[in-house]
This record gives C-alpha cells, structure tokens and sequence, in this order.
C-alpha cells in the first residue's frame, strides 16, 4: 500500500527540486525513471539546449526558485550561478531531457562527462549504460583522455571475464561508443562523497596511455 516518489535534486536547491510519482505506466529515458516535475516555487532552464525528436528538448539543467541556495562560504564556485531576468539560477551540472508534451524531466547524464567522440556527441554515462547490460560485467567506469582522444572502461566483472576475449558481445554496439581500452578492477576509488572517483581513474588511464605511446 506504499506510495513511491522518485525525488531529484543537489543539496544546493533545499535539497530536491522535482518529484515524480512512481505509478503504471512508468514514464522513463534509457531505463532511468523520470524526475518528474518542479517542486511549486521552483522554475527550471536548460543551458545549451538542443532540440529533439518527439517534441522533446536536452540541455543543462538551471534552477531557480524559493528553495535556492546563495552561495558558498568564502564565494568559492561563483561558476555554478547564472542571473538571467533578474532571478539567480543555480547550474546542477546535470544534462536532462525535457518532454514538453508530458511535461516531465528525465535524467541524461553529467554535463561534465559529455565529449565529442568520432563526430558524435555522447554521454560517457551512456557508454557505462550499455557495459553495464552485459551479464558478467557488474559495474563500470568510462573515462575519456583529452590528449590521445580516446576511451577507457574499467569494469568490475567476474575473475575469468575479460573484455578483449569477448568482443562478440559488442557487435549490436556502435563503435562510438565501444572503448579502446579495457581495465579489469576489483573496486573503484572513491571521492569525499563515496562515488566514483573520476579524477583518479582519468590520471591512471593518461599515465597508461603515456607510456604504451609516449608523449607524442
């Protein structure tokens, strides 16, 4: 007899800023289920948006409204707050789609893990997602080097499982999202908030990429 709401939102905003009522038939975007709409008071916009098809819009995800946070102590990461019309938005760094005929948000996705990848735009997330379907893989991480222009997946499966000797599972798989390398991992580092830990993972894969091809 429970009643599921899906709520969404950083800390920054109070601490979330859309819900959705989880109920048949289930609204959702690549097997995640929608955030819903903004808490009344709140007002959404998307940052470098781009149409859709299906009447449907993508871009990062701006919020204003009552529940709002001001700042940080000591006016550290001014960047994450935009005025337009006289309003502060806070920028969540979340690249969302907007179903204008719903009316519902869903989630896409880091603005910061977006790349431009053999002429595609894609999400890295995107590419964990279609990693994280394969049975034997249970968790994943995709890592793009700036410099050698490529991908790294570091993947948590089972002991005997090796991505390299499996390249079947991938024909269905575009090759802008398929990586060029693999790394068998028994765990991930993790940040301050206990998530994964990007950044390490991005220094390992440029130093392997360093000394497989050198500096050039």
């Amino acid at each position: 007899g429970s009643i599921v709401y899906n709520l969404y939102g950083p800390t920054e905003l109070t601490i979330y800023c859309s819900y959705y009522k989880v109920e048949e038939p289930l609204q959702f975007n690549n097997e995640i289920v929608s955030i819903g709409k903004m808490n009344p008071g709140c007002k959404a916009w998307l940052g470098n948006a781009e149409d859709m098809t299906g009447n449907k819009i993508q871009g990062e995800l701006y919020v204003t409204g009552c529940q709002n946070f001001k700042g940080y102590l000591n006016g550290v990461k001014k960047d994450c707050f935009i005025e337009m019309d006289g309003q502060i938005y806070y920028k969540t760094g979340d690249r969302v789609i907007y179903d204008k005929k719903e009316e519902l948000y869903f989630y896409s996705g880091r603005a910061d893990r977006e790349i431009k990848y053999y002429g595609h735009r894609i999400n890295l997330g995107n590419v964990e997602n279609v990693f994280n379907k394969i049975a034997p893989i249970g968790d994943t991480a995709a890592i793009y080097s700036k410099k050698h222009m490529t991908i790294g997946l570091f993947l948590i499966s089972d002991d005997d499982f090796k991505m390299e000797e499996n390249m079947h599972l991938l024909k269905d798989v575009p090759s802008y999202l398929t990586p060029a390398h693999f790394f068998n991992t028994e765990s991930f580092p993790l940040n301050a908030n206990f998530k994964k830990d990007y950044n390490t993972l991005e220094l390992f894969y440029n130093f392997y990429l360093e000394k497989k091809y050198g500096n050039s």
